[in-house]
Order: structure tokens, then sequence, then C-alpha cells
């Protein structure tokens, strides 16, 4: 009744405050939305973001897909032109390798101590003497340009030399700093020369009217005869003369000496030079800017054809110790190349006719050496076909070949490390740091959302906590439900209450009948039972109150001062002991899940006897996983329980 009234009270107070808990329900139910928004994109990012780390890990991979497709060659060369090719290079690399061997063998035949050493090293690289031999008349040819071109460049030098001689005082003007001023004082006398002849020299005669009146003036007054206007006329004849010899003295020209004698200076020339003087001296610079530059072409000229001798000589420096060659002294050089090779022949010819053996190992190394060009001239007419310039180009070809298929397998390997939607995605990127900028940035998308998913956890924990503040009392609805509920209650309660307080008298009183006619016989039971499972340790079994003890000979024990096995036994004791007294109405089954496992070997062999004397009476079952139970009960019947 004191629930019911305080129920009563909650309904009130719960009816005034449901609009406010309306509300914080509705914001409740929009935060749980937000939260379950946010948290399918918190999994859509984490899935994005997953996917995106895997297509890192798998760039490597195709980059290297990549670059194979970018070095993707395409040769036109066909499976027959490969193994043609194959077989006339293994045939050519095999006649190479004899005709090292005969060479070997020629350069070791007997011959004369001084032109031993030359007869074997020239065998021994007889493929690159014949080579450069072929190109001897060509080495001879740049010789001879090489010569002429030396004399025009000492005959320029001469010259050169000559004109400085002769003029030193002009060698100062050569230098690149005059050069500015050079063409400067050639526009200056060039602009002077110009003036000259568009202007005539002030002491040219011409006839001017004021000459002509103040004459005309002069002499009519002097022949006039004595009178006023014989002096006018005189006056106006002076007058006229004075204005024309005042306008001539101030149109004379004034010569600029001052600034072309700074524009000499400049240029190195003396200072003091007239204008037809300094053109003459500036013809002279100019002749000697030009023997200059003829000794500078010259020399240029030299230097790149001593270049391209030079490349023709530079092949022999294999052979230093035969044919010394030097850069600094070619013609010395090219004497001793052709000197070289007049020796070689003339000593292999004095050999062959000396004696059959070199004859017939020199044939050998000529049939051999024929062979290896002929296979050349195959591989080249091969390369030619397929239109390819000579044989290297034709090696490189098969290697790109050869290079393409392996580019192939490795290409299939990789695709298949990458499937069709990862090297989809991964060409939406051009680098590998434009995959990881897209990695950071949904890296930082997911930090911000997971900080929305916590800011949404912990408003959603505040509303809840307001709600539950709000709803302490409980809610309206389920109030008023349960003040319903309740006075059903109290009507049903207050028929079961008259009930079970009959039935409860006649409990207490049939408990303290058995308590005092059955209690002593089932404990005097335990008591036997419990003696046998510890040796004899324990033999009294009573209750001291309401708590229960154990005896020995000398002292009693409460049960919470037992070791765990011992209160173990004592519960088996009870248990034993209950069944043996109710078993004489009732046969009650006894079930043990690994009862024994803290008795010790003593006490455990104790006790499967007393379980082999309660299985002749009543059905045990006992659960272990110890095989040493199987040894214990010998008729027991065993199930294996899987």
């Amino acid at each position: 009744m004191q629930h019911y009234r305080m129920l009563t009270e909650q309904v009130k107070a719960a009816k005034q405050r449901y609009p406010e808990y309306e509300t914080l329900q509705n914001r409740l139910l929009d935060l749980q939305a937000q939260r379950t928004s946010t948290q399918r994109d918190l999994t859509k990012l984490d899935h994005e973001q997953q996917q995106l780390a895997n297509l890192r890990n798998q760039w490597p991979v195709y980059q290297q897909l990549q670059q194979l497709q970018a070095t993707n060659m395409t040769t036109t060369l066909t499976t027959a032109t490969r193994t043609r090719y194959q077989q006339l290079s293994q045939q050519r690399t095999e006649l190479q390798h004899a005709l090292a061997s005969a060479r070997q063998q020629l350069s070791q035949q007997p011959v004369d101590t001084q032109s031993q050493g030359l007869v074997g090293f020239y065998v021994q690289h007889q493929d690159q003497f014949d080579q450069l031999e072929a190109q001897l008349p060509t080495l001879q040819q740049t010789l001879g340009q090489y010569q002429t071109l030396t004399q025009q460049g000492s005959a320029a030098k001469a010259d050169f030399q000559a004109q400085s001689n002769a003029h030193p005082e002009l060698l100062g003007c050569l230098s690149p700093h005059k050069q500015a001023a050079i063409e400067t004082l050639k526009a200056t006398l060039a602009a002077t020369a110009n003036t000259r002849r568009q202007h005539p020299a002030p002491n040219s005669p011409s006839l001017d009217w004021r000459l002509i009146g103040g004459a005309i003036g002069i002499v009519a007054g002097l022949l006039l005869p004595l009178g006023g206007f014989k002096w006018i006329l005189m006056l106006a004849g002076v007058a006229l003369l004075g204005w024309f010899g005042m306008t001539r003295s101030q149109g004379k020209p004034v010569q600029a000496t001052d600034h072309l004698s700074d524009q000499l200076v400049a240029a190195g020339l003396a200072p003091n030079l007239t204008a037809s003087e300094a053109l003459q001296q500036l013809e002279l610079v100019a002749a000697l800017q030009r023997a200059q530059a003829a000794v500078t072409t010259a020399d240029q000229a030299l230097a790149t054809q001593a270049a391209k001798l030079w490349q023709l000589i530079q092949p022999y420096q294999f052979a230093a110790g035969w044919i010394p060659v030097d850069q600094d002294h070619l013609t010395t050089s090219v004497t001793r190349i052709a000197q070289f090779y007049d020796q070689v022949h003339q000593v292999m010819q004095q050999q062959t006719m000396s004696g059959p053996d070199f004859a017939f190992v020199q044939r050998q190394v000529q049939q051999l050496t024929q062979q290896v060009r002929n296979l050349t001239e195959q591989l080249q007419a091969l390369a030619t076909t397929n239109g390819l310039a000579d044989v290297d180009a034709l090696t490189q070809a098969v290697s790109d070949a050869e290079k393409q298929t392996a580019n192939a397998t490795s290409r299939q390997q990789l695709q298949q490390q990458l499937s069709s939607a990862e090297l989809s995605a991964l060409k939406q990127y051009t680098s590998l740091e434009a995959l990881q900028a897209v990695l950071a940035e949904r890296r930082q998308q997911r930090t911000q959302t997971a900080q929305q998913l916590t800011q949404l956890a912990t408003d959603i924990a505040t509303a809840q906590a307001q709600l539950q503040e709000l709803t302490a009392d409980g809610q309206y609805a389920t109030l008023r439900q349960q003040q319903a509920d309740l006075q059903t209650e109290i009507t049903v309660m207050a028929r079961q209450w008259l009930t079970r307080q009959l039935g409860a008298n006649w409990i207490d009183t049939a408990l303290q009948a058995l308590t005092q006619q059955q209690l002593p016989t089932v404990l005097a039971a335990a008591t036997t039972i419990f003696a046998q499972l510890t040796a004899q340790r324990y033999n009294k079994i009573d209750l001291d109150g309401d708590e229960m003890v154990v005896k020995t000979a000398t002292t009693q024990f409460m049960v919470a001062e037992l070791s765990t096995a011992t209160k173990e036994q004592l519960y088996l004791a009870l248990r034993l002991a209950l069944i043996n007294h109710l078993g004489q109405a009732a046969q009650l089954p006894l079930m043990i899940d690994d009862g024994l496992v803290n008795f010790d070997e003593q006490r455990k062999q104790a006790a499967w006897q007393v379980l082999a004397a309660v299985a002749q009476h009543h059905q045990v079952l006992y659960f272990t996983n110890e095989t040493a139970a199987l040894t214990q009960l010998k008729t027991a019947t065993v199930q294996q329980l899987t």
C-alpha cells in the first residue's frame, strides 16, 4: 500500500514533466539517428582508407607494370630471323675460337729471333690490323691534307709577322677592347668627309648684293661733285661693305680638333694625326686584322684536321709497343704505322717461303678468317634484309626482341598480382604522391568523423542522463501502467498472503518435526562416512546451535576452519548419508562432476570405496577426465563423452 501511495505521487509528478520529457526524447532520437549515419560514414571511410592503403602497397607493382608498358619495344624480327641469327652467330663464334687457336699456333712457328715477337703479336691481332690496314689510304690522305694546312698556317703566320714587324705601333689596335673605338673613329672620319663634299670651302668666290651695292655707292660718291648726296652714297656703300664683312666673319667654320684627338687616342693611334693620316693608319690596321683572322682560321682548320687524323691513329694505341703513336707528332706516327705494315708483310712473306708448316698454318688462318668474314657478310645481309644498318644493329634488335619477350612475361606476372579493380583504381593517380595525398585526406576525414561520433556519443550520454534524471521516478505511461498493475497485484497478493501464511505455518511444523526426528540419524550416518573418508581423523559431526561443527578426539572445528578438500569430504559424507536415509522411500540418483580432484591419494581411495558401496543400491554418475577412475570402479560402465 505504501508503494501504491508512492507510485500515485510519482504519476502526478511525471504528468507535469511529460512535455519536457517528450522534447528530450525527440532530441535523443535525432542524436541517435545522427550517430547511426556518422557510424555508416566512418565505416565507409575505414573501407576507403583500407582500399587506399592497399593501393599504396600495390603501387610498386603498378609502377613496374607501367615502366614495362612504357618501354614496350616493337620489333619486326620474325622467329625465323632470330633463329637464323642465333645459328650464324654461334657458327661465327666457333670459327673465331678456331681462328684464335690457329693464330696462336702460327705465332708459335719457328721464325728468326728478331721477327718472332713481331709475327706473334701481328697474328694475335690480325683482325684488328686487317681492319685498320683497310683504312690506311684514308689515313695517308688525311695526313696529306694536314700537311697542306700546316704549310698554309705557316704562310699566314709569316705574313702576319711581316706586317707586325713593319708596323709594331699598330699591334695595340688589334685588342678586342679597341674595336669599338676604331669603329667610332671610322664613323667620325666618314662623316667629316661627307660634310666637306656638301659645303664648299670658305675662300671660294661668290657674289653678294651687299658687296656690289657698297662698291657702287663708294665709286659714285667719289665721282660726283661735292654735295650732301655724295656723302650719303659713300656712307651707304661703306655700311653695306661693313655688313657683308661682318656676316662672312661670323659664318667661318671651326674645326673640332680636340674631339678627333680623343678618338685617335681611344683607338690606339697618335693624337696629332690628320684625318687623311688617320684613314691611312686605319687601312693598315684593317690589313693586320685580316692577317690575324687568316692565322686564326688556319689554326682552327689545322686543329680540326689534327683531331680527325688523331682519330684515325688512336686505334693503334693497343700496339704501342710496336707502333709508338703520339698526338703531338702526328706525321711521325703515320710514318711508323706504314713502316710497321711494310715490315710485317715482308716478314710474313719470308716465313711463308722458308717453311711449309708456317705456310700451312697461315693458309688455315686465312681460310678461317675468310669463313668468319663470310659469316659476318651473311649476318650483314640478314641485317640489311630486315632494314637494319649493320650486324651490331641486328644484334641489338635480337636482344630487344628477347627483352620484349621477357618483359611480356614480367607484365603477365605483374598483372596477375593486380586485380582489374585495383588496376582501374591505380590509373586514377598520376604518382605515388597523389595517392598518398588522397590517403592523407581520407585519414583526416576519418579523424574528423571519429571526433564527430565521439561528440555525438557524449551528447547522447548527456541526453540520456538528463532523460534518466527526468524519469528517475519513472515514465508517465509506465507509471500509470505500474499503478494499474499494482492495484491488481495488491488484490492478488492479499489472496496469496493468506494461502501462503497457512502453508508456511504447516511447513514450519513439518520441518521442526523432521529436524527433531530424522536429522540426528542423518548426522550419525554422515559421521561414519566422514570418519571413513578422513581415515578416522574426524569422529563426530554435530550441531552447535545453528552452526555445524566437526570434532576430532581432542579438538572441535567450525566448517569455515576446514581445508577445501576436507570441506568437500564433509559435503560428500552428508549427501551420501541423506541419500541412504531417503533411499528407503525412493531410489535417488547421485551425480558427481570431478568431485575428488582436491583429495589426496589416501582419501581418494577411501572415497572410491564409499562410492562403490553406495553404487550397490543407488545409481552413481561420475563425470571425470581422470584416467585413474577407470581402474578404481572396475564394474562401472564407462561412456566416452566428446
